[in-house]
């Protein structure tokens, strides 16, 4: 059972926060000073001690030059770490008293609490504890009515710190819930020169592994930045050298790209039949090779056998598929399928893109294969539930800003999250930028 405390009125209910615990060292009089607006962590906390270090040095190093003084240097080094000492516990104990307040209007606003009877109030037991990175909460499970409430608190969480909620763990009677503190960085395009193995970052959180989590889907109405995404997405698999296919029916922005990639780029029917064939029959060829390679071992890849990833960017999907006979339809989707269902330990990869997903073109067998799922711009619930499936039908965004949108990525981000898709400057030529790096090699 939960823990028992006197009954408060709304005048002395103020007294339901002595019933927080905190993991972190707290004292509510040592704290006389007004609750200061929470700043996000813009930089490392490595890189503030070396800004720091360094200007502590040139300032005592101008100061000898001037007294010529080495007593009065090291008067000033003890009062300037009596100083700083007492900002930093200011600082972390008004951070504290804020956690403490919001956790107290957690409690009070959606009565996380239970009249008992004319003397007696159950509450929660919260514990919290943070870092420069993150806010832990966690909630003790002690077999209450409220229990179902405490396991559904993400976006009450968010609302209230306004921080993203990473990720919920249920164990040994608690439910846990880690806040990031960090703050959201968007990505220029042109500024994104190398990557990192087989990660490409969306920003400076969210990454995607597409050699474990194999193919995507970018969906996203007209005027909300899905050719931008895809754009970006072209460029990110160009520094990784991929050999690029690029399927564009309406022959729009990215058919331009045929300039660069040749045969590669295809608009018409036939052409789009003629490069899903190849590329089926190239990854098909490649398992051939594999067998005969001396080093072929259990559970290696294509980048373990020295070949370079396949990535096909199919725009428009929905609409071609709707425009084009049942036969063509069939074919077109049987190749896709394969390379979908197949196409990962080889190196072949997909991603499709549409204006409005449709079951009928992507089933939800398919859909469940593709490890990126992003959906740009506000969303029907329909639309949701094609793109994250039906149990997240209900997001909403609130936004209309080109970029803004949801984002899954199986296996890190297993729920769909809020995200701002890299931005590209005005002054940012993506043709050029390309055709430069497929020259560099």
């Amino acid at each position: 059972m939960g823990e028992i405390i006197n009954k408060y009125n709304s005048i002395n209910l103020e007294r339901m926060k002595a019933k927080i615990k905190c993991l972190y060292p707290f004292s509510e009089k040592s704290n006389e000073k007004s609750i200061k607006k929470y700043e996000f962590v813009d930089i490392s906390p490595r890189q503030k001690k070396i800004n720091y270090s360094l200007a502590i040095v040139g300032s005592l190093g101008l100061l000898v030059g001037i007294t010529g003084s080495v007593a009065l240097c090291d008067c000033v080094v003890l009062l300037g770490g009596a100083i700083a000492y007492k900002r930093l516990t200011n600082k972390e104990l008004s951070f504290n008293r804020l956690i403490k307040n919001k956790l107290y209007n957690l409690i009070k606003l959606n009565k996380l609490y239970i009249e008992l009877g004319e003397d007696m109030l159950y509450a929660p037991t919260i514990y919290y504890d943070f870092d420069e990175k993150t806010l832990d909460i966690g909630i003790k499970l002690d077999g209450s009515l409220l229990r179902e409430k405490y396991l559904d608190l993400e976006a009450t969480l968010e609302d209230l710190f306004l921080m993203e909620c990473i990720s919920k763990e249920q164990g040994d009677g608690f439910i846990l819930y880690k806040l990031d503190r960090t703050s959201t960085e968007r990505f220029n395009v042109g500024e994104v020169e190398r990557l990192e193995k087989d990660l490409i970052p969306i920003n400076n959180k969210i990454y995607w592994n597409f050699r474990k989590c194999p193919h995507g889907l970018v969906c996203g109405v007209t005027g909300k930045g899905k050719t931008y995404f895809l754009a970006y997405l072209i460029k990110m698999f160009v520094l990784l050298k991929a050999d690029i296919k690029i399927i564009d029916p309406k022959m729009s922005d990215l058919s331009f790209l045929e300039r660069i990639f040749k045969e590669n780029v295809a608009s018409s029917p036939n052409d789009i039949a003629r490069l899903l064939r190849e590329t089926c029959e190239k990854m098909n060829e490649r398992y051939i090779q594999f067998k005969n390679l001396i080093n072929y071992g259990f559970g290696k890849d294509y980048k373990d056998y020295g070949y370079k990833p396949i990535v096909i960017i199919f725009d428009e999907i929905a609409a071609f598929m709707a425009s084009v006979d049942k036969k063509v339809a069939k074919e077109i989707n049987d190749y896709m399928s394969e390379i979908i269902m197949k196409g990962r330990q080889a190196g072949v990869f997909m991603i499709l893109a549409t204006q409005r997903p449709d079951a009928d073109v992507i089933k939800t067998s398919i859909r469940d294969q593709l490890g990126l799922r992003v959906a740009l711009g506000e969303m029907s619930k329909t639309g949701y539930s094609m793109v994250f499936g039906s149990e997240f039908n209900s997001l909403e965004l609130n936004s209309s800003a080109p970029g803004d949108g949801f984002i899954m990525i199986d296996g890190t981000h297993n729920k769909p999250v809020r995200f701002q898709s890299p931005y590209f400057s005005q002054d940012y030529n993506f043709v050029k930028d390309i055709a430069k790096i497929v020259r560099r090699g």
